[in-house]
């Protein structure tokens, strides 16, 4: 086992002594480093250590042995640099046998390894320099991410984990689960220790990234029960690892997160029962999975493993999934999509559903959250390439900022980033270097300098000056 001089990274560690892989993405890097330059490579690699989990090889059997204990659900990415054309073949065909990862990018100068590789493998990815594979790897981890969020839904490659299930399908795992969650909820969850073992894991997961550890600190610092829909509301690390814990459906990660799922279940609870309503029609806009939108016929049962945030107006909803109100459809809409974007129409009739909560948080939610919200409506309507759209939510969302966060926040910083990207694109280019140079302001000043976020940031800024 060796460490690099210039970062945290460590090589060659036995699969055994590594730590328990709580991301949603996985790096495994395999680099012949008698023909590179490895430091270099590291610290560009520790640039993504925040946002991924990175296991880091120059031995291939010490690779293969990794890949072959493995019980990752979770999206993995192989890297193979600089290995003799056939050993790359090798090394693809030993990988391929294990299932487990979802794309390879393969670093190799001989302009016909194209020819070479694509009767061998779908989804290999083959690169001549450095540069060109860790700009796509930036993208497709961004990618990747945009997917496990989806406003709260936690969607992985993993069959075990989904938003929805169809009970009939599965009629005894339901009532066991459902059954252990009762038993959760009567458990005594206040205490220091279970306090102490959310926060553990929480930590655990988020052990390269400083922005959430101090919210994690702030939390442990502050919360109170009573707050739980505020915390949960506000953009943070909670939203996230909750979602994944409840739609994980795995007992043990739930009992870990009893301390603050507890809670929010008995304020939503409280909520529900002091509002007078009987009945309510609720909307929420979405994506899902080909594969758990498929499920969905007239007559299944439906059970939703989490907390689905919903509205009273449709027109808030479509939003979310792209819904142009002039044509009444996505822009984008595309069937064969591996995610389609979803409408749910949930009608609440609480004379027969006597046990339903249902509770009207408007008044508790973290005015944050709704700056966040408006930030990520802004990406989405990008993402749909309709720039007019993204760039009125993205003003909503600074002057939300503004009245909100203190003037060096880092959030402030990617909708400077954000808005710089869209008056680029209009041809506004003074506008657009006058948002990434605040944006940088801010960056150099809280995060760590091999960020992604700050990268993206010195390279636009780049591109913006030499434009000039």
């Amino acid at each position: 086992m060796s460490r690099s001089n210039k970062c945290g990274l460590i090589r060659d560690i036995p699969a055994r002594r590594l730590p328990e892989n709580r991301s949603g993405i996985t790096l495994v890097w395999l680099e012949n480093t008698s023909c590179s330059s490895c430091d270099d490579n590291q610290v560009r690699l520790h640039s993504f250590s925040n946002r991924c989990f990175i296991v880091y090889y120059t031995s291939i059997p010490k690779c293969i042995r990794y890949l072959k204990q493995t019980q990752s659900r979770e999206y993995v990415i192989a890297i193979i640099v600089s290995y003799p054309m056939e050993t790359i073949q090798h090394i693809i065909h030993r990988f391929k046998q294990f299932g487990v990862i979802q794309t390879m990018f393969v670093i190799y100068s001989d302009r016909d390894t194209d020819n070479h590789l694509s009767l061998m493998i779908d989804n290999v990815h083959i690169f001549q320099t450095q540069e060109s594979m860790f700009e796509l790897l930036e993208k497709r981890i961004e990618e990747i991410e945009e997917r496990n969020l989806n406003d709260g839904l936690f969607t992985t490659f993993c069959q075990k984990e989904k938003s929805l299930k169809d009970v009939r399908e599965d009629l005894a795992t339901f009532v066991w689960t459902h059954t252990v969650k009762v038993q959760l909820m009567s458990m005594p969850h206040d205490s220091l220790e279970a306090k102490r073992h959310m926060l553990s894991e929480c930590r655990a997961y988020y052990r390269n990234d400083a922005i959430k550890l101090a919210q994690i600190d702030k939390f442990e610092r502050k919360y109170q029960s009573k707050d739980a829909i505020r915390w949960y509301t506000k953009p943070g690390f909670l939203f996230y690892l909750v979602n994944k814990a409840l739609r994980s459906q795995d007992i043990w990660v739930l009992y870990k997160f009893r301390y603050f799922i507890i809670d929010l279940c008995h304020c939503l609870e409280q909520i529900s029962s002091s509002q007078s309503f009987s009945s309510i029609r609720l909307y929420r806009g979405t994506k899902l999975n080909r594969d758990e939108l498929e499920q969905l016929h007239i007559g299944c049962l439906i059970s939703t493993n989490g907390f689905l945030s919903c509205s009273s107006d449709r027109n808030v909803a479509e939003m979310f999934i792209g819904i142009d109100l002039m044509i009444d459809r996505s822009s984008t809409h595309n069937r064969d999509a591996w995610q389609q974007f979803v409408l749910f129409i949930i009608d609440v009739d609480r004379r027969t559903s006597t046990n339903t909560v249902v509770a009207d948080t408007k008044m508790l939610v973290d005015h944050q959250g709704y700056a966040q919200t408006l930030h990520t409506m802004g990406l989405v309507h990008r993402a749909l390439g309709d720039d007019k759209k993204a760039l009125i939510y993205l003003q909503q969302a600074l002057q939300k900022q503004y009245s909100l966060l203190v003037k060096d926040h880092p959030y402030l910083a990617s909708t400077y980033y954000q808005l710089s990207l869209i008056h680029n694109d209009r041809g506004e280019s003074e506008t657009a270097l006058d948002y990434i140079q605040k944006a940088l302001s801010i960056q150099l000043m809280k995060l760590p300098h091999h960020h992604s976020e700050l990268k993206l940031s010195r390279e636009l800024f780049r591109r913006l000056e030499q434009s000039q």
